[in-house]
């Protein structure tokens, strides 16, 4: 199995993981920055860690410590987490046939990177699904950690098979606006 993730500050950069038919074997066989695309041959192995499950998804992060020189001068390593979620998306058969209106929670991570390092947050989401107009209303979201504080509130989106791009709303990184506002979900099971 390939399994890919953009960069953050450009999307010509991305790593590449593949695995052995199990995500939970993974090894980083490529990372493409913008000055070159780095194969790094049969790969470097991957840490994971499983932090939630249930009947439809499973979700966690990988961490790779072993550092890996790109771009003939550069060493990296991948040493803060890196998030996962796999999961059965549910149905447009399963989507199309509900009505109403139904109110989602759960748990919410993430990462907050700074000159310091990286600072790991962790918290809850709330939004409401209306399937009758396939619209994602009141979506907030609060984690906090070492200090720090990301929140989301207010924001909506529209549903479109299965998974929604957030817009508007009030966003919060350690009480400051963040100049890049971007989220998206999806409904799983």
């Amino acid at each position: 199995d390939k399994y890919e993730a953009d960069g953050l500050d450009e999307h010509s950069d991305d790593v590449r993981f593949d695995g052995t038919g199990d995500r939970r074997n993974p090894y980083l066989n490529r990372i493409r920055t913008a000055d070159g695309d780095n194969d790094l041959g049969n790969g470097i192995p991957v840490s994971f860690q499983i932090t939630g499950s249930n009947d439809h998804m499973e979700w966690g992060y990988w961490t790779m410590t072993t550092p890996v020189t790109v771009d003939d001068d550069e060493t990296v390593v991948i040493d803060n987490r890196a998030y996962y979620l796999f999961g059965e998306l549910t149905p447009d058969s399963t989507l199309n046939g509900m009505s109403g209106t139904a109110a989602y929670t759960g748990e919410a991570a993430g990462t907050l990177w700074s000159a310091a390092g990286g600072t790991d947050l962790t918290g809850t989401f709330v939004c409401d699904v209306n399937f009758d107009d396939g619209s994602v209303a009141g979506f907030n979201m609060s984690v906090y950690g070492g200090g720090n504080s990301a929140t989301i509130s207010g924001a909506s989106g529209n549903l479109d098979k299965g998974e929604f791009e957030l817009q508007g709303g009030q966003w919060q990184l350690d009480g400051q606006t963040p100049d890049h506002q971007h989220a998206v979900g999806s409904l799983y099971g």
